[in-house]
């Protein structure tokens, strides 16, 4: 039997790097950038321009596609706040209109944030799991709340990847107390995607995380503590409201990570295989 075809969009970030290495032990995946690349063989796809979008998915034809491209945080401007209307709204549109036109299901790669209706990228999440819910063929909204976890990706400014700074560079760690969420790994990601790919997940939306309350100092200090590193807490005074999801669902999968203490020992293992592999000078 053929192998299922999966593409990733924004298979160079942080997130869908991870997707594209644990998809490809098992399906044929094939991977889009737009700006930077990080593996070999991606394809570069502007998705706010919807002719981009149908040459390389009509290409392609992907059983699947994991639309996971997107600006990432809140915008801080005009130009960013272009790039998410352009991107996360516009592009989320062309992504399922010709994802329609060739029969393809949908898995999107969603944000806790999507439920906070104040926050402006939240709102472009919101806005991305609706119209993908209209997939024709169909499709899963996967919401993560704030993702750790190894990811070939290295560089991008997330908050394993300030971790692994910390560590390979020995730069200061100080992190913020004030700021409470449920922490993701980002290896649930791919594991869920698997499961409805292979028919095993029915339900429209699923919420990844782990029901536990943490600050990045937590994180921090539970991390680097393994590698000798002092973590100094900061009191940001954050006002972004913890957002706590309904998790029934992912429970029940029973993946292979079930809470945070086996996602902190996964991630120093992670860490201390990276080795001499971290690609920034020391």
């Amino acid at each position: 039997m053929d192998k299922v075809k999966i593409l990733i969009t924004g298979a160079s970030g942080y997130i869908g790097a991870r997707l594209f290495r644990d998809l490809s032990k098992k399906y044929l995946v094939s991977g889009t950038y737009y700006k930077s690349v990080t593996n070999d063989g991606l394809v570069r796809m502007d998705v706010s321009d919807i002719e981009s979008v149908r040459k390389v998915l009509s290409q392609l034809q992907p059983d699947f596609v994991v639309h996971n491209a997107a600006f990432p945080v809140s915008p801080q401007n005009d130009e960013q706040k272009t790039i998410v209307e352009d991107v996360n709204f516009l592009g989320t549109d062309n992504i399922v209109k010709v994802a329609n036109e060739i029969g393809a299901k949908i898995v999107f790669i969603s944000s806790a944030v999507a439920l906070n209706k104040n926050d402006f990228y939240g709102q472009s999440k919101a806005y991305g799991e609706s119209v993908c819910q209209s997939a024709k063929a169909g499709s899963l909204i996967v919401r993560p709340h704030t993702v750790f976890g190894f990811s070939p990706n290295m560089l991008n400014d997330r908050s394993y990847n300030r971790l692994l700074k910390n560590i390979y560079l020995k730069t200061p760690a100080v992190y913020d107390t004030s700021w409470k969420f449920e922490p993701t790994y980002i290896g649930h990601l791919s594991d869920v995607t698997q499961q409805y790919v292979e028919g095993k997940v029915d339900c429209k939306e699923i919420n990844v995380a782990f029901d536990v309350l943490k600050s990045k100092y937590d994180i921090g200090k539970d991390v680097l503590g393994h590698f000798g590193i002092d973590v100094l807490p900061t009191d940001d005074k954050s006002s972004r409201p913890t957002i706590k999801l309904e998790l029934d669902d992912f429970i029940s999968l029973n993946l292979p990570i079930k809470n945070y203490d086996e996602m902190i020992s996964v991630m120093v293992e992670e860490t201390r295989a990276i080795g001499d592999s971290y690609p920034i000078d020391r």
